[in-house]
């Protein structure tokens, strides 16, 4: 039996997806055209979503090297219908939050619904109110301050 602080282990199907979705993104990132506003030794706009999406296949193939090495070394157990019904639900309120997020941007603006989403999930995550609501504070005033004040972009 699992202690319920302990992380379940990768398994293949998971490992495969989180690869395709690499793949995915490295596909579209390579699409972005170069501006012709870059200079020499300016990476231009599809650097960092082309570095992104290498860590992401990086962090894919390590995770379906752990997952190959578990099942293929018998020490991989299945997981009972208690956990996939468990993670199922959490699956399903996440999917729910972030529908609710996107829908109430427009309402609500960027700043105020940023604040209650990262303050709710990370009080479902099981942080304490106040450290939740600290950590959503700091969270968009970092963001105010690089895209608002630094970038000047109207969030």
């Amino acid at each position: 039996m699992k202690a319920d602080n302990e992380v379940a282990a990768p398994s293949p199907q998971f490992a495969c997806a989180l690869l395709l979705a690499a793949i995915f993104f490295l596909w579209f990132a390579t699409e972005i055209p170069k501006s012709a506003l870059s200079g020499k030794h300016d990476p231009g706009p599809r650097a960092l979503p082309i570095l992104l999406s290498c860590l992401l296949l990086a962090g894919a193939a390590v995770e379906l090297a752990q997952a190959c090495i578990r099942r293929f070394s018998g020490r991989q157990t299945s997981p009972t219908s208690e956990n996939r019904s468990g993670r199922n639900g959490q699956l399903l309120i996440l999917i729910g939050g972030l529908v609710f997020y996107l829908a109430a941007i427009p309402q609500l603006g960027f700043y105020a619904t940023t604040i209650v989403f990262a303050f709710l999930g990370s009080w479902w995550l099981g942080a304490r109110w106040w450290s939740a609501l600290l950590a959503s504070l700091a969270m968009v005033a970092v963001v105010f301050l690089i895209f608002g004040m630094g970038f000047e972009v109207q969030l």
